[in-house]
């Protein structure tokens, strides 16, 4: 009996197991029915608009989240296909809908492929890909190097550049632009070889001799211009022969000017070229009696004698003996026709080429050195400093070196020995021409540092004054 029961508790306890086993199977059947699997979310990408150089606008419209929550979105771009999220991207929120996306840090003129994504907690979606292409960046030229200057000569050189990059737009005309200042542009001198890239040779002329140029090679497109590096030379004078020395033996520098040679420094001999001396008076009184010819130095002292040579009255100039051989103290007409070819030759300070010595005279800036001449404010003087490419374009080298004349009291000067003048104001240079044949007067030249002509006067004989010589 007891068996008997316990059988049956047994078999109620397995029939009770079987019916919770078939409501559980029953339960997760239906739960299922109600919670459908999980899966990735569904979207597409949104056209790409705005494109710039550098950025552009997309992004996305998820439709459906996959039966998950969407906890990330926006966008990844790459320069390959299927670009994902290992690749650049944006971050644009949680959840469905549609989002925007910018892209930044894109580099230009490059296609790029995009899709906008979604995650949740099954992976990451994508949407359709579609690809774009920046914007290409419009610049100024781009130029290496200048080449630097070769065949210099008096009045021409070569030089160019090449054309790296013609910015985005065609290059319309490139070539080298100069100045006697840095940095020249194209509202200087220049040179036009023709549109195009890629390297070219420039030939540089119409410039003044013994001069420094900046030169920088151009290119010119649609947005602007750009310029290569600066490069600076310095052209050649037309040098004399060589081999000028005087009779103590002093050697000195010349150069050609139009049909004639001139000295570049002053002259500074004690003794004629024939060998006899020259008679060294530092007495005023002595020097104003005096007939057959003198030379001092300035102030008496021999110290301003490489920078300013001897002063000599005009009785030395007249012994026609005073150059050295070969070589002879200019007439009247010799220092005209030096001016005269400076003028027509485009040396006046504003390049006009009109006139003559006494209508048009603005060439003592192309005369005068670059060291001795006291500051002046007076447009195109010697002691401006402005019109650079005419600053000693001759290369003739005139210095400031004062004379020596009679000025004021006769008495006070003399017996204080006030006769030298004009030290950094003038130089001055006779002729050997007289005012009149037998007159107590004969021409000379100066330069002031005030003016821009060159001045000519005649005075009396005994001024001490420099010598230029000039070749026979």
């Amino acid at each position: 009996m007891n068996a008997k029961k316990w059988e049956l508790k047994n078999m109620q306890r397995r029939v009770s197991v079987i019916l919770l086993c078939a409501l559980l199977v029953h339960v997760n059947s239906c739960l299922e029915d109600n919670n459908p699997e999980v899966r990735l979310p569904t979207l597409t990408t949104v056209a790409v608009g705005s494109i710039t150089s550098t950025s552009a606008t997309s992004g996305g419209d998820i439709t459906d989240d996959g039966g998950a929550e969407v906890t990330g979105r926006g966008i990844c771009w790459s320069t390959s296909a299927n670009p994902t999220v290992t690749d650049p991207k944006t971050a644009d929120g949680t959840g469905t809908g549609t989002f925007a996306s910018s892209l930044t840090g894109l580099t230009p003129n490059i296609t790029y492929h995009v899709r906008a994504y979604a995650t949740n907690k099954v992976g990451t979606a994508y949407g359709n890909e579609l690809s774009f292409t920046t914007a290409i960046v419009f610049s100024a030229p781009i130029l290496l190097p200048t080449t630097p200057a070769s065949s210099i000569g008096l009045t021409s050189a070569l030089s160019g550049g090449i054309v790296s990059s013609d910015g985005g737009a065609g290059v319309t005309m490139h070539g080298v632009c100069w100045s006697v200042n840095h940095n020249p542009t194209t509202d200087d001198e220049k040179t036009m070889d023709g549109p195009g890239t890629g390297s070219f040779t420039s030939t540089i002329s119409g410039l003044m001799g013994h001069t420094t140029y900046y030169v920088r090679a151009y290119a010119t497109n649609n947005l602007g211009t750009g310029y290569g590096t600066e490069v600076s030379f310095t052209t050649q004078g037309i040098h004399g022969p060589v081999g000028l020395v005087d009779a103590d033996g002093n050697s000195y520098d010349s150069v050609v000017i139009g049909s004639q040679i001139w000295m570049t420094e002053n002259l500074k001999t004690t003794r004629y070229n024939d060998g006899s001396a020259i008679a060294f008076i530092t007495d005023s009184l002595a020097w104003l009696a005096d007939k057959l010819g003198a030379y001092t130095w300035y102030h008496n002292d021999i110290s301003y004698e490489g920078t300013y040579g001897a002063l000599y009255n005009w009785y030395a100039v007249n012994t026609g003996k005073l150059c050295p051989t070969d070589w002879h103290v200019p007439t009247e007409d010799e220092w005209i026709t030096l001016e005269n070819y400076l003028i027509a030759n485009g040396y006046n300070y504003d390049g006009s080429t009109n006139g003559d010595w006494k209508t048009n005279n603005k060439i003592a800036k192309a005369l005068a050195d670059l060291s001795t001449w006291e500051p002046s404010g007076d447009l195109g003087s010697p002691g401006n400093t402005d019109f650079q490419n005419k600053r000693n374009a001759t290369g003739f080298n005139a210095r400031a070196g004062g004379f020596k004349d009679f000025y004021g009291s006769f008495g006070f000067f003399v017996s204080q020995g006030l006769w030298f003048r004009y030290e950094g104001l003038n130089g001055a240079w006779w002729s050997s021409s007289e005012e009149v044949p037998g007159a107590i007067s004969a021409y000379w030249h100066q330069i002031s540092t005030y003016q821009p002509g060159v001045l000519r006067s005649h005075n009396d004989k005994y001024y001490g004054l420099s010598i230029r010589c000039v070749k026979n």
